[in-house]
């Protein structure tokens, strides 16, 4: 005899209700007193009231188990959802500091400018010595002056600061506090991940409503058992009718199950994990192209590009500087571009992916990025679907296309390339462009995207990554590996 257990929509208040003896006793009054085939407790020696009480403490004993759970399960949702807003509250934070410490670099600049000091003059000559005397003072500070460089800090302070000096020095404490604040920020994401990391491991190991609804049926069916022996104590004439009866409809109940499991197995089976790629496989046919031109020289291609792109985009670019990156393209399916911000980096990447009307994609890097998975997304455990990033749908569709694709690593050394694009590197240097297969999840299902083998996704052989670096103190160095 099953128990079932219904949430109330109003209160999240549980109801439990026993659907076989409702409907034995609606039947019962239909077929009147002399027609029932049915055992009722009033033909024997147990009384109803009995049986009910019994019933009633088993239907409240088990309300208790899946109550608790219930409310235990909804307190860890809530925090749950306090620490992901928490989450999402830190990193627009970051985000803002991150600003503020663009802004501070770019307010640099402004005072260069302003003041006309060059970096190889003498006044920016006794700025740097001055923040070498700062960090020297710093407690636990490895950094000494020599004789010479004492000497010249007297005379310094002796003639005192120029206001290029005073401003900039000002700059570097403003910069000094943005980025321990950052640094704190990026702590408290960190371990805000951690936690919503070992409660997901956490869940993924037990499931404690349905272990309380198994514990309530076990009580429920308990409680009938039990019942069941009164009854074939008082009446063993009727035993056999009320255990095939149960037994009846416990198969029932059983098959009703499995077809419902049945059923929910088959609309799993029919759903992709994969939405965006399954998508780009119904429309596989606008990506393929045949009106290509193969009559233009190179000559006129930079041409063309440099006339495009000052007319369409208001963009202007020497045509040496075009020549060298579509010469690059010609050498390596990954360029980077490298220099001071705002100098037209990202803009050239994307105006080269305009000219050939196929618009770039521009992935900004973020700080903490550290695996492939930052680029191309992951497998959700909750709502078994693939969380895609935009990176890893431009991949399949260049799959289906002999179209040129640009993808633009926006400031890719602010987080540590050889991290996060190590696969991607490791695949650009075989000689063999179809054994480029990246590894996009570990398993294989039988409804996944037609271009995911093995759960792998080929690397586009019409894909070129185009990354754009700065030279500041708020990114890390290109290592050797990226540069070969």
């Amino acid at each position: 005899m099953a128990l079932t257990i219904h949430a109330g929509k109003s209160a999240n208040g549980l109801f439990v209700t026993n659907e076989h003896a409702a409907a034995r006793r609606a039947a019962e009054k239909a077929q009147g007193e002399g027609k029932r085939s049915s055992i009722f407790a009033g033909d024997l020696g147990v009384g109803p009231d009995k049986i009910q009480l019994k019933r009633q403490q088993a239907q409240k004993q088990a309300m208790k188990i899946v109550g608790d759970t219930f409310a235990a399960e909804k307190e860890i949702d809530q925090s749950l959802t306090d620490m992901a807003d928490r989450l999402d509250a830190l990193q627009k934070e970051g985000d803002e500091y991150h600003k503020e410490l663009d802004r501070i670099a770019e307010n640099r600049n402004e005072l260069q400018e302003n003041y006309g000091v060059t970096e190889d003059s003498d006044e920016h000559a006794d700025l740097e010595l001055l923040r070498k005397e700062r960090k020297a003072n710093e407690p636990g500070s490895n950094v000494t002056l020599d004789y010479e460089e004492t000497k010249r800090l007297e005379k310094i302070h002796e003639k005192g600061l120029t206001g290029y000096q005073t401003d900039m020095l000002e700059l570097d404490d403003q910069q000094a506090v943005k980025e321990k604040n950052l640094s704190e920020t990026e702590s408290q994401i960190q371990s805000i991940r951690a936690s919503l990391n070992d409660t997901a491991i956490e869940r993924l190991k037990s499931n404690p409503m349905l272990e309380a609804q198994k514990e309530a049926d076990k009580l429920m069916e308990a409680a009938n058992k039990e019942i069941i022996g009164d009854l074939m104590n008082e009446s063993k004439e009727h035993i056999e009718e009320k255990m095939a009866e149960e037994k009846e409809k416990a198969e029932k109940i059983a098959e009703e199950k499995e077809e419902q499991e049945e059923k929910e197995e088959e609309t799993q089976e029919e759903v992709s994990r994969f939405d965006g790629l399954t998508r780009i496989d119904g429309q596989r046919e606008k990506y393929k192209r045949t009106d290509y031109k193969d009559d233009i020289t190179l000559k006129r291609l930079c041409e063309t590009f440099r006339n495009f792109s000052a007319n369409k985009l208001k963009l202007y670019y020497d045509i040496s500087d075009i020549r060298r990156f579509i010469a690059g393209m010609a050498v390596s399916h990954i360029l980077i571009l490298q220099g001071m911000s705002g100098t037209g980096k990202t803009s050239l990447a994307y105006a080269f992916g305009e000219f050939l009307d196929n618009t770039s994609t521009v992935i900004p890097v973020q700080p903490m990025w550290k695996e492939r998975t930052d680029l191309i997304g992951y497998y959700n455990e909750f709502t078994k679907r693939f969380n895609e990033t935009d990176l890893l749908k431009k991949m399949y569709e260049a799959n289906y296309s002999k179209d040129i694709y640009v993808t633009v690593l926006d400031e890719m050394n602010i987080a540590r390339v050889e991290y996060y694009f190590a696969e991607f590197l490791s695949l650009l240097e075989l000689p063999d462009a179809e054994k480029r297969n990246l590894s996009v999840v570990s398993d294989e299902w039988e409804n996944d995207p037609e271009q995911l083998e093995g759960g792998h996704i080929k690397l586009p052989k019409n894909m070129w990554f185009v990354g754009t670096a700065n030279n500041d103190d708020s990114t890390f160095a290109i290592s050797d590996k990226v540069y070969d």
